[in-house]
Formats: structure tokens, C-alpha cells, sequence
């Protein structure tokens, strides 16, 4: 069964690695995964116009720059925007790899 999106990937690895999972939970629970999840799912699946899902997500996330940002307008991004959003979600994506990588060398 293949992750639709990050909630599923998040059961999905909590699934395999269960047994003394927690660093690798921990890694699953950054904030920043789900900053890229909305952004990159209003961009995706709604032509980069916020959604009410996306209104909603920017109000839980810290995602300064869309704050207010009202539904059907556009999400703009510039450099900043995509470094403040993927340099965290890649260090975390870094941190996930080596607390899996770490597990399988202890199991």
C-alpha cells in the first residue's frame, strides 16, 4: 500500500517501526513536513490558489507570509518562500533517514 499523503506516511512508518520507533516519530511530527504538505498540495491540486484547507493550515502552521491570505487568491511564492519552506523539510527528511537508518542497524 503506497502513502497518499503525509498523515497515511506517517501511520505507514509508525506501522514499521513501532517497536522503539520513537525518534523516528518524532522526525514524522516536524512541523515542517506539513508546511511543505500545504503548500505543496494548494500548488498541485488547486493551480497555486488557496483553498479553505490552506487558509486553515497557514492559521496552524507558522507560515507568516500567508497569513490573511483569502480563499481563490493566489499563493506567490518567491525565493524565500521556498527556502523557509524546504530547507526545514529537508532537514527533516536528513534527520529521517538517519533515525531509520539508525533503527535498522539496532533491530
Amino acid at each position: 500500500m503506497s502513502a497518499r499523503g503525509l498523515e497515511d506516511l506517517r501511520r505507514d512508518y509508525e506501522s514499521a517501526f513501532s517497536e522503539n520507533g520513537k525518534t523516528i516519530r518524532d522526525v514524522l511530527d516536524d512541523p515542517a513536513l506539513d508546511r511543505l504538505q500545504a503548500l505543496r498540495n494548494v500548488l498541485v491540486h488547486r493551480g497555486g490558489k488557496a483553498d479553505e484547507k490552506f487558509c486553515k493550515n497557514v492559521k496552524d502552521l507558522p507560515m507568516a507570509r500567508f497569513a490573511g491570505i483569502q480563499e481563490k487568491s493566489p499563493v506567490l511564492l518567491d525565493g524565500e518562500i521556498v527556502r523557509g519552506v524546504a530547507n526545514p523539510a529537508v532537514q527533516a527528511c536528513v534527520k529521517l533517514i538517519r533515525a531509520v537508518d539508525g533503527w535498522l542497524a539496532t533491530h
